[in-house]
C-alpha cells in the first residue's frame, strides 16, 4: 500500500465531499439514489473497520503514551485507553448506522423510477416503519479479525 495515512485520510475525506455534492442533485436523477446507497453502505463498513483498528492501535500503543504538563506516563497510558474505548463505542454506533442504511437501500432497491421529468407529487400519508430491523453482527461491518 502506498501513501501516508494522513495523506489516505484527506484523500477520503475529499472523496465523501464530493459525494455530498453529488447526491445534492440526486432530485434530477432518483435512479442514482441506489448506487449512492449502496456505496454509503461500503464507506460505513469500511469506517466501523477503521475505528475499531484506531482503537486497538491506541490499546497496543499504550505504554509509548505521555500527556499532560508534566508529560506524565501514567495519564498517557489511561488517556490511550479512554480514547480506544470511545473509538470501539463509535464502531457499535456505526452497526446501527448500517442497519438502518441497509434497509434503505433495500428498500430503494425496489423503486423503478420514471426517466421523464414528473411534477412534484402530493405530501406523502405519515411514514409508518415497514419492518423492525434486526440486530446486526460484528462481522456485518468487519469487525472480526
Amino acid at each position: 500500500m502506498t501513501g501516508t495515512t494522513a495523506g489516505t485520510a484527506q484523500r477520503a475525506s475529499d472523496a465523501m465531499k464530493d459525494l455530498v455534492a453529488v447526491t445534492e442533485h440526486l432530485e434530477q436523477s432518483p435512479s442514482d439514489a441506489t448506487w449512492a446507497s449502496g456505496s454509503l453502505l461500503a464507506v460505513t463498513s469500511r469506517l466501523a473497520k477503521t475505528l475499531h483498528q484506531l482503537a486497538e492501535a491506541h490499546r497496543a500503543n499504550n505504554a509509548a503514551a505521555h500527556s499532560g504538563p508534566a508529560s506524565s506516563r501514567a495519564t498517557g497510558r489511561v488517556t490511550a485507553f479512554n480514547a480506544a474505548t470511545e473509538f470501539d463505542q463509535a464502531a457499535r454506533a456505526l452497526a446501527s448506522v448500517y442497519r438502518h442504511l441497509d434497509h434503505a437501500a433495500q428498500l430503494s432497491m425496489q423503486i423503478d423510477w420514471d426517466t421523464a421529468p414528473t411534477r412534484p407529487s402530493p405530501a406523502p400519508a405519515p411514514h409508518t416503519p415497514t419492518r423492525t430491523v434486526p440486530p446486526m453482527r460484528r462481522y456485518d461491518v468487519g469487525l472480526t479479525r
